[in-house]
């Protein structure tokens, strides 16, 4: 194999595949910036980044760009959205505050 080659997580060949090696994808400027492409089993949105690696995002919606923090759980990268950049046409505003901050909604 030739060094620096990539292998299947994103990480260099040789690596442990840890969060400090595969999932630490923010850089010195910030969080991470992916696009998703469409929804997996899990709620989550199938990214991809800038270069092309996969991270499995909660909290986005096919089409969108969003920046998100990243870590590496059972060898694969999982991003939380902590800002999106470009909103899809079906993201709606939810109708009160505090569904954000993890209310599951009222009854009428």
């Amino acid at each position: 194999m030739v060094p620096n080659e990539r292998s299947r997580l994103g990480g260099v060949v040789g690596a442990v595949a840890c969060s400090r090696t595969v999932g630490a994808m923010e850089t010195a400027a910030g969080p991470t910036v992916v696009t998703a492409e469409r929804m997996v089993p899990g709620g989550l949105a199938l990214s991809r980044d800038d270069d092309g690696r996969v991270v499995l995002v909660a909290g986005a919606i096919p089409g969108e760009r969003v920046a998100v923090t990243t870590e590496v759980r059972r060898g694969a990268v999982h991003g939380e959205v902590v800002e999106v950049l470009d909103p899809s046409p079906d993201r709606v505003e939810p109708p009160c505050p505090f569904v954000a901050l993890g209310c599951g909604g009222c009854d009428w």
